[in-house]
């Protein structure tokens, strides 16, 4: 608490009362939702767990605590990908600022976050927009220092400091999450990036969103699905990952009214060496999506969720506390279509996101 203190005291000394009106919008990840900040568990919050996710202690907290106005969008075990088509329903449009916490879940490489840059920009055109530069363990002495990102500026959370792995928590391999020390770093880079746009323009107008968004979370697929159950992954580990799970073949997840332009499917994948593969149906013209890094990301309509498929490149491998997710991405062609998702003998969905165009 008093090198959170002196932090504070020092980041805020000549910021104005105007500067911390500013109203921030912060797109984010697990990390964004304070997981890993309770390692060490000494705040009475923790309730003496080290895997709780607690948003008051993580490094947004200390915005809030300059005086900034914050609103916050953020979902543990998303990508890049599903958030960018989500942001109408979740972002103001007339933000100042905004910070992208995902370089930590940018699953299929940086085209993914360039694309959620672009999205953000055209939900919230006034706003400047920045990504926060929190990487891996395992990447970020190769990328710690990097200052850009498709033009788009990176926060810089180590400075002049050696990347270390004593500021992260030990909760999953590789390790992904800040603990409560990285949380505090990333906060003070954040203050620190936040003070120095006093002295730059304002960017320049955009055309604004104009898109239809249909997202939906594990509760709001379960009310679509028939044969399944809300199943709560992160429970051990005391992280909400919430997945829709059907045991046996036969169950379906229909989703309706879902507009032109891409739709994508979070899914869960099993170590069966069964072959198992979720199949999408659509009851208008629906056809896959390259992936940014082989023609054989984003199966459709037949998805793979056999970990044993992944040595020829059919799927990629994302690690998460509580589970291994991939998403599948494919093209709607026209507006209303219907969705069908059917699943093997044992199986489970995360999310569905749909940008489509009005």
């Amino acid at each position: 608490m008093a090198l959170l203190a002196m932090l504070l005291l020092t980041l805020l000394k000549g910021v104005s009362p105007l500067e911390r009106r500013l109203k921030l919008g912060i797109i984010g990840v697990s990390t964004t939702n304070g997981c890993g900040a309770c390692e060490p568990p000494t705040h009475s919050l923790c309730n003496h767990s080290a895997r709780a996710c607690i948003p008051e202690l993580g490094w947004t907290s200390m915005l809030r605590a300059a005086g900034y106005q914050v609103e916050v969008y953020a979902k543990n075990a998303a990508g890049p990908l599903y958030l960018s088509l989500c942001l109408g329903q979740r972002l103001s449009p007339d933000l100042d600022v905004i910070l992208i916490d995902v370089l930590t879940n940018a699953y299929h490489g940086n085209a993914e976050v360039e694309a959620l840059v672009g999205r953000t920009r055209a939900v919230a055109p006034s706003a400047r927009v920045a990504l926060i530069g929190w990487y891996p363990e395992t990447k970020v002495r190769a990328l710690h220092a990097r200052e850009t990102l498709g033009g788009t500026p990176i926060v810089r959370v180590w400075g002049q400091i050696e990347p270390d792995g004593r500021f992260y928590a030990p909760d999953a391999r590789p390790m992904v999450h800040p603990n409560a020390e990285g949380h505090r770093l990333i906060g003070s880079a954040a203050l620190e990036y936040l003070r120095g746009l006093r002295a730059e323009p304002p960017p320049p107008s955009l055309r604004r969103w104009e898109r239809d968004e249909l997202c939906l979370d594990a509760r709001d697929l379960l009310r679509r699905t028939e044969g399944g159950q809300l199943v709560d992954l992160g429970r051990g580990k005391a992280v909400t990952k919430e997945v829709v799970w059907a045991g046996h073949a036969g169950a379906v997840t229909r989703i309706e009214g879902v507009g032109g332009g891409e739709a994508h499917l979070t899914y869960v994948l099993r170590r069966r060496g069964d072959g198992a593969q979720l199949r999408i149906g659509c009851d208008c013209r629906c056809s896959s999506l390259p992936g940014s890094w082989s023609s054989r990301l984003f199966p459709f309509p037949a998805v793979p969720i056999d970990l044993s498929l992944a040595a020829d490149g059919r799927v990629r491998l994302i690690n998460t506390t509580s589970g291994i997710f991939d998403t599948t991405a494919f093209r709607v062609h026209a507006k209303g279509c219907n969705v069908s998702v059917k699943f093997p003998h044992e199986g489970a969905i995360v999310h569905f996101a749909n940008g489509g165009a009005k």
